[in-house]
């Protein structure tokens, strides 16, 4: 993305977010590369980082343990909408509360389709399960970001119902 439309963005007070979706690392990761390796050094000092170093992600794609066969499981059940299930595919969580409780203390701000953060971080925190540290940390983290768009001076900016009339 050019740093004009970067811009456009920012000032209509969007944010673009990474989806942490396993792909095959065949053809798409060559074209990933390559886009990569297209971006300028200023498009690149621009980016946003979706993950701090504190978290050190390991990509779904280099896990062993995804592999090609699990990755088109989880693209299916995206497909299907099963999308609050998908730690359970895998045995990585016992159940609902556990993948949101793994997923909160992995450093997931927020789930934006699950449901599971609203269903269940309530009980996990008043259990102890997860410490209200870790969302205070979570809820600053998605508050700079939007204090960095100015979308508390003026969260409205982009509207324009004139312009939307025309649109339609």
């Amino acid at each position: 993305m050019s740093l004009d439309r970067r811009a456009l963005l920012a000032r209509a007070g969007l944010l673009a977010a990474a989806a942490a979706v396993p792909a095959p690392t065949g053809a798409a990761a060559r074209r990933i590369d390559d886009l990569l390796a297209r971006m300028t050094i200023a498009e690149k000092a621009g980016q946003l980082s979706c993950f701090n170093d504190e978290i050190r992600p390991v990509g779904a794609v280099f896990n062993p343990v995804v592999n090609r066969q699990s990755a088109d499981a989880q693209l299916a059940a995206i497909r299907a909408g099963r999308i609050g299930m998908l730690f359970n595919g895998y045995g990585v969580a016992a159940d609902e509360a556990d993948a949101a409780r793994q997923a909160i203390l992995a450093g997931i701000d927020v789930s934006m389709q699950s449901g599971l953060f609203n269903d269940h971080l309530p009980a996990l925190v008043a259990s102890g399960a997860v410490p209200i540290a870790r969302i205070d940390e979570a809820v600053r983290r998605v508050l700079s970001l939007k204090q960095a768009l100015g979308l508390f001076d003026d969260p409205y900016r982009s509207i324009d119902p004139r312009a939307e009339r025309n649109l339609l």
